[in-house]
C-alpha cells in the first residue's frame, strides 16, 4: 500500500515540509486558536460569523431602507437611511469582485451582468446621480451593453418589484392568493405543501394582494380583529376554509374572485403577522416586511411598529467585516457556528484544552442555554405537513424555531454528548434532536436540510415559478453524511438507541448517489459548499466512520485526494464544477483544504483501528497540507479568508456563493487537535 503514494512526490514539490512545525509549535497554534475562539463568542453565549455572499442582498436591504424612507416614517430618519447609503457604497467598492467596468462573483472572474445590473438598478432606482459618481466606468459600460433585468434570477426580478423598481420585471404567475383554493391531487394548495418556502411565498402572495389592484377597483376587504385571532388558520387548511371561498377555477365568477383573493390575502398578512421574521434569516425576513409594507400602504392596518422592530433587527445582523464593510446577507448561522465549536472543542487532547474553554466553563455554559432556548419546543411550521412529528430540532438562524433543519440539528446532537450524562438539560434536548432527526429520514435514506418527504408535493409551484432551489428540499449527500456521523456518535456514547435500519437505509443512500469522475473514482456532490472534494470527504468520512463502504476504493479515492493537493499544501476546487458536472481543481482555500484534511485524517485513524500498516508518505501530505493551514494565521493568532479570491460555500449554488467567516477557526482547530491526537496514538 506504501507504494500507492510514491509516485505523488517525485511529481510535487511540497514546499511546506522543509519547515514542518514540531509538535510545540503545532501545541502552541492550538492554544492560539481556541484563544481566537473565545474572543469571538457573542453575549448571548453563541458564535456567529459573516456569512459574506456578493452585494446582491446588501442592494435589497438599501432599497427596502429607501422604501421606508420614501414613506416617511418617522423611524427611518434621513441620517439612518444616508448613513445605510454611505455603508452601501463603501461595501461595493470593497467587494471582492469590485471591477473597472462592473462586478464579478469571485474575485478576477468574469463580469457577472446579472449581479451589475442588480447593482445599478438599485442606484438608479434611489438617486439617479449615485451611479455615474460613484460608479463612472461601470455605468457607461452598462448603459452601452444594455443589460436588462430579465437575465436576473426570478427571485431576484421578484425583489425588485415589491420594492417598485420601474423595468420589465414579470412577476410569476402561480403567485396569487387565490391559489390557496386551488384544488390539487384531492385537497388544496396549502401551507402545509409549500414546505420551508411557506414564508416566502405567504410574503409574496400578500404582497401581490396589497400592490396590484383587482380589475373592477373594488375596495380591500377590511382586515378585522378576527383576521388576527385566526391567525392565518386556513391559508394552513385551505380545506377547512368557508365553501364561498373555495373555487375548482371552472367558470368562476370575477366578484366571487376578488371576494376570494381578499379572504385569502388576509389570512396570509395574519399568518406573517404570527412570523414577522420569516424563518429569522435576514433575507426572508426582508421580504416578509416588504410584504407587511404593502398591506401598511393599503391601509388595511397601521404596521408602523411591527415595520419598525422588522428594520432594527435586520439591520442589527449587518456585520462589520475586518475591512470596514457591513454586509446584509440572506442568513446568519449562530446555530451552525456555535454548535461547530463545541464540537470542535471535544476532538482536542485533554491536556491541551483551554479552561476557559471547559466543560463546566461560563462561557460553555452560556453557549449551551444559548442553544437550549433556541430548539423547537413546541413544534414548528413542518407540522403542517406531518402533525405526528416530534418536536426538537435546531433552525439555523436566530428566531429559527419554527424551521429546524436536518443539518444544524445533527451538528447541536453531536455538540451536546460531553454534556449529556451529568447535565439534564443536556440529555434531553440532544435525545429530543435525535427523535426529530429520525422522523425526517426519507424513504430512499437519505436526510433532506428541510421538510419531510416534500419533493412532489411543491410540484405545481416549483413548475410555475421557476422560484425554489429544489436541492433544499430533497434528501442531500453532504447532509446525510453529517447527520449519520451525529446519531453514530450519540449512540456509540450509549445516550440513544437508534434503529439499525436508519444507518442501513443511510449507508446504501450514499452509496447510491456516488457518481464516476473523469479521474477514475466516484465522488459525491457537495450541496452547501464547493463542491466534490468537500461533498466527498464528508460521504467518505462516514462511511469510515460507520463501517459501511462496502465496493468502494477507499484507497483509490485517498489516493486521487492526495494527487490534487497543490504545491503550497493546500486544496482548491473551482466553482466551475457546478457547470461541468466533475471536479476541477483550483488555487488553495482555507475551507476547501480543511474538508480534505478532515477525510485523510479519518482514513489514517481508519487504518490505525483497522490495524491496518502505517502510511507514513500520507501523514507527509497531511502534514503539508496542516502547514499551508497554519501559514495563514495572523500575528494575533486568528485565521480568516476574507481575501481569498473566490467564495466557497453556497446558498443555493451555482447562483449565489458565500463563504463562512468562523469555518476557519472552528473547523481549524477540529482538524489540528484531531491531527496531534492521531500523531498520539502513533
Amino acid at each position: 500500500m506504501k507504494k500507492v503514494f510514491l509516485a505523488l512526490f517525485t511529481s510535487i514539490v511540497l514546499a511546506s515540509v522543509a519547515f514542518a512545525a514540531d509538535d510545540a509549535d503545532y501545541e502552541l497554534k492550538l492554544k492560539s486558536l481556541q484563544n481566537q475562539l473565545l474572543s469571538q463568542q457573542k453575549d448571548q453565549g453563541e458564535w456567529a460569523g459573516i456569512n459574506e455572499g456578493d452585494p446582491r442582498w446588501d442592494m435589497f436591504f438599501l432599497g427596502y431602507s429607501y422604501a421606508l424612507y420614501n414613506n416617511q416614517f418617522k423611524f427611518m430618519t434621513k441620517e439612518k437611511f444616508q448613513r445605510v447609503l454611505g455603508e452601501t457604497i463603501y461595501r461595493l467598492k470593497n467587494y471582492r469582485g469590485y471591477q473597472k467596468y462592473g462586478w464579478s462573483i469571485h474575485a478576477k472572474g468574469p463580469i457577472s451582468a446579472e449581479l451589475s445590473t442588480n447593482i445599478m438598478m438599485v442606484l438608479d432606482h434611489v438617486n439617479k446621480d449615485l451611479a455615474p459618481l460613484h460608479f463612472p466606468t461601470q455605468y457607461k459600460f452598462y448603459k452601452e451593453r444594455g443589460w436588462h433585468v430579465n437575465q436576473m434570477t426570478v427571485l431576484d426580478r421578484s425583489i425588485f418589484k415589491m420594492m417598485g423598481i420601474k423595468g420589465e420585471i414579470l412577476f410569476p404567475f402561480a403567485i396569487d392568493p387565490l391559489m390557496f383554493s386551488l384544488p390539487a391531487k384531492g385537497s388544496y394548495i396549502s401551507m402545509a405543501n409549500l414546505g420551508y418556502f411557506r414564508w416566502g411565498f405567504i410574503a409574496l402572495t400578500v404582497w401581490r394582494h396589497f400592490t396590484i389592484k383587482d380589475d373592477l377597483g373594488l375596495p380591500f376587504r377590511a382586515f378585522t380583529a378576527n383576521d388576527l385571532k385566526n391567525k392565518g388558520y386556513f391559508i394552513s387548511h385551505p380545506e377547512k376554509a368557508p365553501d364561498s371561498y373555495k373555487s375548482s377555477f371552472a367558470n368562476i365568477n370575477p366578484i366571487r374572485m376578488i371576494h376570494a383573493r381578499g379572504f385569502w390575502g388576509n389570512e396570509g398578512l395574519s399568518w406573517l403577522l404570527e412570523r414577522p421574521y420569516g424563518d429569522g434569516n435576514p433575507g426572508p425576513t426582508l421580504i416578509v416586511q416588504m410584504a407587511l409594507l404593502a398591506a401598511h400602504k393599503a391601509n388595511v392596518a397601521n404596521l408602523s411598529l411591527v415595520l419598525e422592530d422588522g428594520w432594527n433587527y435586520m439591520n442589527k445582523l449587518r456585520y462589520p467585516m475586518r475591512n470596514g464593510s457591513r454586509v446584509f446577507q440572506p442568513s446568519i448561522s449562530p446555530i451552525w457556528d456555535t454548535a461547530r465549536v463545541l464540537s470542535a472543542l471535544q476532538h482536542l487532547p485533554e491536556n491541551l484544552k483551554f479552561k476557559k474553554l471547559g466543560k463546566k466553563s461560563s462561557s460553555v455554559q452560556k453557549a449551551l442555554k444559548f442553544l437550549f432556548k433556541e430548539q423547537d419546543v413546541a413544534g414548528g411550521d413542518y407540522r403542517m405537513a406531518n402533525p405526528q412529528f416530534r418536536a426538537g430540532g435546531w433552525g439555523f438562524a436566530y428566531n429559527s424555531r419554527k424551521y429546524p433543519d436536518s443539518d444544524d440539528t445533527a451538528m447541536v446532537v453531536d455538540a451536546l454528548i460531553p454534556f449529556a450524562k451529568s447535565d439534564k438539560r443536556a440529555g434531553k434536548a440532544l435525545q429530543n434532536g435525535v427523535y426529530w432527526l429520525v422522523q425526517m429520514q426519507n424513504a430512499n435514506g437519505g436526510f433532506p436540510a428541510w421538510d419531510f418527504n416534500a419533493t412532489e408535493s411543491i410540484e405545481y409551484i416549483i413548475r410555475n415559478t421557476d422560484f425554489l432551489p429544489k436541492t433544499s428540499l430533497e434528501p442531500q449527500s453532504d447532509v446525510t453524511a453529517r447527520v449519520l456521523r451525529a446519531l453514530h456518535h450519540a449512540q456509540r456514547d450509549g445516550l440513544v438507541r437508534i434503529p439499525e435500519s436508519v444507518f442501513i437505509k443511510g449507508c446504501s443512500y450514499l452509496q447510491k448517489k456516488a457518481t464516476k469522475s473523469a479521474f477514475g473514482i466516484p465522488v459525491w456532490a457537495g450541496t452547501w459548499a464547493v463542491h466534490y472534494l468537500y461533498g466527498s470527504s464528508e460521504v467518505m468520512s462516514t462511511l469510515l466512520k460507520l463501517d459501511c463502504a462496502d465496493g468502494i476504493d477507499v484507497a483509490s479515492f485517498a489516493q486521487w485526494i492526495a494527487n490534487v493537493q497543490n504545491r503550497d499544501g493546500g486544496w482548491g476546487e473551482d466553482n466551475m464544477s457546478y457547470k461541468v458536472f466533475d471536479f476541477r481543481q483550483s488555487k488553495s482555500s482555507i475551507s476547501q483544504t480543511l474538508g480534505a484534511l478532515q477525510f485523510l485524517l479519518a482514513y489514517q485513524q481508519y487504518r490505525q483501528e483497522k490495524g491496518l500498516e502505517s502510511l507514513p508518505d500520507m501523514m507527509k501530505v497531511i502534514e503539508s497540507g496542516m502547514q499551508y493551514y497554519l501559514q495563514k494565521m495572523d500575528q494575533s493568532g486568528d485565521i480568516h479568508d476574507e481575501n481569498e479570491p473566490n467564495l466557497t460555500a453556497c446558498y443555493a449554488c451555482p447562483k449565489l456563493y458565500v463563504r463562512y467567516e468562523l469555518i476557519p477557526l472552528y473547523m481549524g482547530t477540529e482538524v489540528l487537535g484531531k491531527f496531534l491526537k492521531l500523531k498520539e496514538g502513533q
